[in-house]
């Protein structure tokens, strides 16, 4: 919110150059990074013998990894497409003041925050992959209507807030289930190499997108590319995973 409200306010109400709204923006961030220090420090953790690295994996899990990698590959494409660009298309498509993009983002974190504390329930009663696949769809619902809501602000704010809802709300319960179905030895290798798929996949993704905007921000395509490719993601997680039990979900034997 900071990043959006800072440059333009200064500029508009101040008349000082941009920049200075942006020095504002680093102010900010060093100030909120400080306070969960003084909560970190006082965290204790057991101390156990370091793991070597292993890039070596069985078959299963060189299996599991490229999927998992493949989907996550895809939503980076998707992501590169639209999301950074969102500003620029609330603004300069739909005709949003900087103080409405910055109410905007911020309604949508706090959306986020709240549903943290709630969705790991959700996960205990209905199971981890059916919930990630459930929210990741109904995102895409949301994404592909706020291009043709344009009339209304609030109706694109609205759709704008739910996405960012149903799409990262996942997010601990996923972490917490990759985790859990691959051994605790190879954890840093399988997550480095499925982050990587994502970031390069979403460079590659954004660096196209700007010819595909290419300065007409009320442009229909981005969003139509973007669900498909999340949803082709979301189906590929879910109908390979479903069948991937974590640790706890498996029968005990005697």
């Amino acid at each position: 919110a900071t990043g959006i409200f800072f440059p333009g306010c200064f500029l508009n109400s101040f008349d000082l150059e941009i920049t200075s709204g942006y020095w504002f923006v680093v102010l900010a961030a060093v100030l909120c990074s400080l306070v969960p220090m003084f909560y970190i420090l006082r965290v204790s953790e057991v101390k156990k013998m370091g793991e070597r690295l292993r890039l070596s994996f069985d078959k299963t899990v060189r299996k599991r990894l490229f999927v998992y990698s493949f989907q996550n590959a895809l939503i980076g494409i998707g992501a590169g497409l639209v999301i950074p660009w969102l500003p620029l298309v609330f603004q300069n498509g739909m005709g949003a003041s900087s103080l409405q993009l910055m109410a905007m983002v911020t309604a949508s974190n706090l959306a986020i925050a709240i549903g943290w504390f709630i969705v790991p329930k959700f996960a205990e009663a209905r199971g981890s992959v059916l919930l990630i696949s459930a929210c990741q769809l109904a995102s895409v619902a949301f994404l592909l209507a706020i291009p043709y809501s344009a009339f209304s602000l609030l109706l694109v704010a609205t759709l704008f807030t739910a996405r960012s809802l149903f799409m990262l709300i996942p997010t601990p319960v996923l972490n917490a289930y990759i985790m859990n179905i691959v051994t605790e030895e190879i954890r840093a290798s399988f997550w480095a190499i499925s982050q990587l798929a994502w970031t390069v996949a979403f460079s590659a993704g954004y660096a196209v997108s700007g010819f595909m905007w290419a300065d007409d921000y009320s442009k229909v395509e981005p969003f139509i590319y973007c669900s498909v490719l999340y949803a082709v993601a979301t189906l590929i997680f879910y109908f390979y995973f479903r069948g991937v039990a974590e640790p706890k979900d498996l029968p005990h034997t005697v």
